[in-house]
């Protein structure tokens, strides 16, 4: 049985825990609040870009690839940089794991998370074609940029001739999604409106202006939502370590007074016994 000493320094322990995972769940939350407010811009420049080409566009786009006949896949895994997150990871994994299992379509990844990189290159379910593990610590337009000049440079040259994005959909901070996103090749979206537009230079020029500005677009949005998931999840996982720590804390006090307790109450009894041996 644990004596006294061993249970404060084990409470000891378990406070400074408490401590930690608490000070971490106050930055998950700072940080979430920031991740929010770029999701909205995102999610805002997004939609006016798909307003704008659904509204002048009429036909499919013009700018064609050229397509592999035996229909290779690339699959852009986000994750996260930073463990501490619960199953943040684990479940966009198996989302990939599962696509690859399904399809009969050669396929290789991209990595964009050092999570990713790390837990894919152990396995051989797929070749990482590339990895870009730091652009979700300090995401930016900019850097986004250089991942999508990649990935689309990679299908209109026809080395692949479907691209998709495994990320976390953010829906609210109860509820994240894993989805599957067609990057490339582009669908061209339905438009129910008939607005008489004056286009310049024409519009298909227009058109195949936007598309590369919206697919952009898709591409930083995704990204967008896998940090505010994962800002999400590592909030609710330190929450939830800390509510651990303070019950187990408050078990070790608990432990540490009943032994205390019986401690005095064996010192008292030997006072007694001692006093009553004495006076006989």
């Amino acid at each position: 049985m644990a004596n006294l000493k061993d249970i404060k320094k084990r409470r000891g322990s378990v406070q400074v825990t408490m401590q930690v995972t608490r000070a971490m769940q106050m930055i998950a939350s700072t940080n979430l609040r920031k991740a929010q407010d770029r999701l909205i811009r995102s999610g805002d420049y997004l939609y006016a870009l798909e307003k704008v080409l659904g509204d002048v566009s009429s036909e499919s786009p013009r700018r064609s690839s050229k397509i592999d006949p035996k229909c290779k896949e690339l699959v852009i895994v986000l994750s996260s940089g930073r463990g501490l997150c619960g199953v943040f990871n684990s479940n966009v994994f198996k989302k990939v794991q599962q696509h690859l299992s399904e399809t009969s379509s050669e396929t290789s990844l991209v990595t964009i998370g050092k999570k990713g990189n790390m837990f894919f290159s152990t396995k051989s379910v797929a070749p990482i074609l590339e990895d870009f593990g730091g652009v979700l610590d300090d995401l930016s337009f900019y850097r986004s940029g250089k991942v999508f000049d990649f990935l689309s440079d990679t299908f209109y040259r026809g080395h692949f001739s479907k691209v998709y994005i495994v990320y976390t959909h953010f829906m609210s901070l109860s509820r994240q999604e894993v989805r599957m996103l067609d990057l490339f090749p582009f669908k061209m979206l339905d438009s129910d409106t008939s607005i008489d537009l004056i286009c310049e230079p024409n519009r298909e020029a227009l058109v195949n202006f936007t598309i590369p500005k919206l697919l952009h677009a898709k591409l930083y949005d995704t990204m967008s939502h896998s940090i505010t998931s994962e800002h999400v999840s590592r909030m609710v996982a330190m929450q939830k370590a800390t509510e651990n720590a303070d019950q187990l804390s408050a078990e070790l006090s608990l432990m540490y007074n009943k032994l205390r307790q019986a401690s005095v109450t064996n010192e008292i009894l030997e006072i007694i016994s001692g006093a009553k041996a004495s006076g006989s």
